[in-house]
C-alpha cells in the first residue's frame, strides 16, 4: 500500500513483505517487483516536482543495495531519497531572483555557508550539518525591513517561508539575523542571550537550514 504524504515531496518510502499466497520465492519476485515499480513512480513524481532526478539509496534490511531482487518474502525494503540539498539548492535559486534589481548588487551579495565554510555550488552541502544563506551589502537590513526608498521588505523572510512550504519534511528552515562570516549558529529554539548593538547591526537579514 502507498502511503500518502501531505509533503509534495517524498524522502522515504517503506515496503513491507506480503502474506503467505505463493511459496516465499515467487513472494520475494514478486515483492521485490512490486517495491521497484513503486520506488519508480516516486523517482519519476520527485523529478517532476523538483525539477531534476533526485539521489537515492535503497536498503533491504537495512543493508545498503542495487539489487532489490535480494530481498525475501519476510524483509523490509527502504528507499532514501536525498532532498536536503535540494532545499539548500531551491533557496539559492530563489535568491539570485528576489528582491529589488537595479544595480544586480543586492541580488549578487548573496552568499552561502556549510558549517562556516562560503561554498558557490549547493551540491558542495552534502553532508553538512547546517547551511546558512546572508547578504553582504550594508543595507540589507533596510531592504528587509522594507524602510522608505528601500523596497520591497522580508525578501529572505519570503524566501525561508516558501522553502519551509516547500521542504519542511526534508529540513529545518529558518528565517533569523546573522553575521556573514564565521559558523552559522546552530538551530536551537532553546537559545537565548542578548547581543550588543553593536553586534546587531552587524547581524544580516539570513536563512538558516538545519540538516543534521
Amino acid at each position: 500500500m502507498a502511503l500518502n504524504f501531505r509533503f509534495p515531496v517524498v524522502s522515504e518510502r517503506v515496503v513491507f513483505g506480503s502474506g503467505n499466497i505463493f511459496s516465499p520465492e515467487a513472494q520475494a519476485r514478486a515483492f521485490a517487483a512490486l517495491a521497484s515499480k513503486d520506488i519508480k513512480r516516486i523517482d519519476d513524481a520527485n523529478a517532476v516536482i523538483v525539477g531534476r532526478p533526485l539521489a537515492r539509496k535503497l536498503f533491504v534490511d537495512d543493508k545498503p543495495t542495487t539489487d532489490l531482487y535480494i530481498a525475501k518474502s519476510t524483509s523490509v525494503i527502504i528507499a532514501r531519497w536525498s532532498i536536503g540539498v535540494e532545499a539548500v539548492r531551491y533557496i539559492w535559486n530563489l535568491l539570485h531572483g528576489a528582491g529589488p534589481f537595479k544595480s544586480g548588487a543586492y541580488r549578487a551579495s548573496a552568499r552561502m555557508y556549510a558549517d562556516g565554510v562560503q561554498i558557490d555550488n549547493p551540491d558542495d552541502a552534502v553532508g553538512a550539518r547546517e547551511v546558512l544563506f546572508v547578504p553582504l551589502v550594508p543595507y540589507a537590513r533596510k531592504i528587509e525591513r522594507g524602510l522608505a526608498g528601500y523596497a520591497p521588505g522580508k525578501v529572505y523572510e519570503a524566501v525561508a517561508a516558501q522553502a519551509k512550504s516547500k521542504f519542511s519534511r526534508a529540513a529545518r528552515i529558518k528565517f533569523t539575523y546573522a553575521e556573514p562570516e564565521g559558523s552559522a549558529p546552530s538551530f536551537d529554539p532553546r537559545r537565548g542571550g542578548r547581543r550588543s548593538a553593536a553586534a546587531q547591526n552587524r547581524r544580516q537579514p539570513a536563512i538558516l537550514v538545519f540538516l543534521g
